[in-house]
C-alpha cells in the first residue's frame, strides 16, 4: 500500500513538468508565427514597388516604338501600295478633269496602258465612266494612280467582275476622307465594313481586302491613330489615303503586336501581380491574426497552468502524506 501511495505521489508531481514544457512550446510558437508575419510583410511590399517600376518602364518604351513606327509606316503603306498594284505613275489631271466617254477613249490611246482599241470598243460609254467614278474614288482612298490602274478598274467592273457597280456605287455617299482621324470612324464602323465589303471585296482582281470583324477593325483604328497624330505633330499630312493604311494594317496584322496594346497588357500584368502580392499579404495577415485570437485564449507564457497544477500536486502529497502517516501509527 505504501508503494501504491509513493507512485501515486510521484505521477502527480510529473503535472507541473508537462505543464511548463507545454507552455514553453506554446510560447516557442507564438514567437515563431509574429517572425513569418513579419518576413511575408517585408517580402511582400518590395513586390509591389517593383511591379510599379515595371508599368513605367514598359509605357515609356511603348511610347518610343509608337514615334518610329510612324517615321517608317509611310513608306512600308506606298511599298504596300506598290506590291498590289506594281509601279503606277501619277495620275495624268485631264483623267480626272475627263466628263465625257469619248475623252475618256482619246486619253487611253495616247500611250500604252494596257488595253488595245479593240478591247475598248467593247465598253458603252456608261461603263466606262462608272469605272471612273470608281478610279476617282480609289485615288482618294489609296493614292494616285495612272490609267494604267483604271484600266483594271473597268476590267474588275466589267470583264473580270470581281466588283459589282450597283454594290460599289450604293457605299460611294460614305467618304472615308470626310474623316479628320482614323479614331472618328469608329462610331461609323458599320458603314466603313459595307463600304469596304463593296469596294474592296475579298474576291477583287483590283485591290481586295480579306474580310475582318468589327473589333478587329476597331482594334486597327486604334492602332493607327497615334501614328497619324505622330504624322500631324511634325507637319506633315497623312499619305496615303486611309484606305490604304487600314488595308496594309489588315494584311500585314500589325495591330495585333501594337505597342500600345502591349504597354497596356504589360500594365494589367503587371496590376495582376501586384493585386496577387497584396492578396498573399493580406491573406497572411489574416492567417496571423486568427492565430493571434487563438493564442490569446491559452495562457502567454504558461505561469497559471503550472500554478494550478502545481499547488494541486502538493495538495495531493500532504494528502498522501497524511495517510501514510496515519497508516504507519496504526
Amino acid at each position: 500500500m505504501k508503494k501504491t501511495l509513493f507512485m501515486v505521489a510521484c505521477l502527480l508531481l510529473t503535472f507541473p513538468t508537462i505543464s511548463l514544457a507545454e507552455s514553453v512550446e506554446t510560447s516557442s510558437e507564438t514567437t515563431i508565427t509574429t517572425t513569418e508575419e513579419t518576413t511575408t510583410d517585408s517580402t511582400t511590399e518590395p513586390t509591389e514597388d517593383t511591379s510599379s517600376s515595371s508599368v513605367d518602364l514598359e509605357t515609356t518604351d511603348s511610347s518610343s516604338e509608337v514615334k518610329v513606327t510612324a517615321e517608317d509606316s509611310a513608306e512600308d503603306v506606298e511599298d504596300f501600295i506598290k506590291d498590289k498594284l506594281g509601279d503606277t505613275k501619277e495620275v495624268d489631271k485631264r483623267v480626272l478633269d475627263t466628263s465625257t466617254a469619248e475623252g475618256l477613249r482619246g486619253l487611253l490611246m495616247e500611250a500604252d496602258y494596257g488595253i488595245t482599241e479593240k478591247e475598248l470598243e467593247t465598253f458603252t460609254d456608261t461603263q466606262l465612266m462608272n469605272a471612273m467614278t470608281l478610279f476617282k474614288r480609289y485615288n482618294s482612298d489609296i493614292s494616285g494612280m495612272d490609267l494604267g490602274a483604271y484600266v483594271r478598274v473597268l476590267r474588275a467592273l466589267y470583264t473580270n467582275k470581281t466588283l459589282s457597280w450597283d454594290k460599289a456605287s450604293a457605299q460611294l455617299s460614305f467618304n472615308p476622307s470626310n474623316f479628320k482621324s482614323f479614331t472618328g470612324m469608329i462610331a461609323q464602323v458599320s458603314e466603313l465594313q459595307a463600304y469596304l465589303a463593296a469596294l474592296y471585296p475579298s474576291g477583287s482582281s483590283f485591290f481586295p481586302v480579306k474580310n475582318i470583324s468589327d473589333e478587329e477593325l476597331i482594334a486597327i483604328l486604334n492602332y493607327l491613330q497615334p501614328i497619324e497624330n505622330e504624322i500631324v505633330t511634325s507637319g506633315n499630312q497623312l499619305f496615303p489615303g486611309r484606305i490604304a493604311w487600314i488595308i496594309n494594317a489588315v494584311e500585314k496584322g500589325d495591330y495585333k503586336t501594337a505597342p500600345q496594346t502591349s504597354a497596356v497588357a504589360s500594365g494589367s500584368t503587371t496590376v495582376t501581380s501586384s493585386g496577387s502580392s497584396a492578396a498573399t499579404t493580406s491573406s497572411s495577415k489574416a492567417q496571423s491574426t486568427t492565430q493571434k485570437n487563438n493564442n490569446s485564449n491559452l495562457p502567454k507564457t504558461g505561469e497559471s497552468s503550472r500554478t494550478i497544477f502545481t499547488i494541486i500536486g502538493v495538495a495531493l502529497i500532504l494528502v498522501a502524506g497524511l495517510l501514510i502517516f496515519r497508516r504507519m501509527k496504526k
